[in-house]
């Protein structure tokens, strides 16, 4: 199948929003493209936007983007092929729980990229960090792939609600989604890596200090369990003020 010049070589995912094709392009490049699923102008104008968001976030562990075109009224976008293995599928075949020192470092580049996002001129929160989102090549680059849920942030504004079970902030199920809002999906992340507790429980905001890391895992550092428990704090208020004041943290946890 043709898409705009791209031969489609296989369908490699598929969301509510988009479909993502391996693809290869006129010079033989191997790329990703996602396209909308169907014409909705809400699935054009989030492609769009994952494009837009993308041509600037150039960071490390961020798939690079090479173009942004419609096709047959559905929008389409091409980013770089990462070849690796989705969290959620590594976490099935090897089960957690992962080194601290792992997952730290993990910690340290997952908030670099979402400071870059918070910290734009307009600034944007990402909402949608969960297991399938990212991804971790064979050299061990970890890489955050999905961002069709990334929105610039109004603090006053009623958003959809979206969660990702076990890994969204409470108030995103009510519609006011704010930057800690991502603070504590990392410090969900961080739990679940090194507990091995798959997180998709009823309540789990709650659940983070009745059960902390350390009555999971006593190999890991109070230091360290300190900067999960601040990260999933039920109130936004509670947790860290901002993604680099927690990058800070797990940056002095490492040294």
């Amino acid at each position: 199948m043709l898409i705009n010049n791209y031969q489609v070589e296989e369908e490699i995912g598929r969301g509510i929003t988009a479909v993502v094709y391996r693809a290869t392009n006129p010079q033989g490049q191997v790329v990703t493209l996602k396209m909308s699923r169907d014409n909705d102008p809400d699935r054009l104008r989030q492609i769009k936007q994952e494009a837009e968001v993308l041509s600037w976030l150039n960071n490390e562990g961020v798939p690079h983007c090479y173009d942004y075109f419609e096709f047959e009224g559905q929008g389409c976008v091409t980013l770089e092929f990462v070849a690796g293995k989705t969290f959620k599928s590594l976490m099935q075949e090897q089960r957690p729980p992962y080194s601290e020192a792992q997952a730290v470092q993990w910690g340290i580049q997952l908030a670099d990229i979402l400071d870059r996002i918070h910290t734009h001129p307009t600034p944007h929160i990402y909402r949608s960090l969960a297991p399938h989102h990212l991804l971790l090549t064979e050299s061990g680059q970890l890489y955050l792939i999905d961002y069709g849920k990334v929105e610039p942030y109004k603090p006053d504004a009623l958003f959809p609600a979206i969660g990702f079970a076990g890994y969204s902030p409470p108030e995103q199920y009510v519609g006011r989604p704010e930057p800690r809002g991502d603070i504590f999906s990392l410090g969900v992340f961080l739990y679940h890596v090194t507990t091995g507790r798959d997180p998709h429980l009823p309540h789990a905001a709650f659940l983070f200090h009745v059960l902390p890391p350390r009555a999971i895992n006593p190999q890991l550092s109070p230091e360290f369990e300190r900067i999960v428990l601040q990260a999933v704090e039920h109130k936004a208020s509670d947790r860290f003020t901002s993604i680099a004041a927690m990058r800070e943290a797990l940056l002095a946890c490492s040294a």
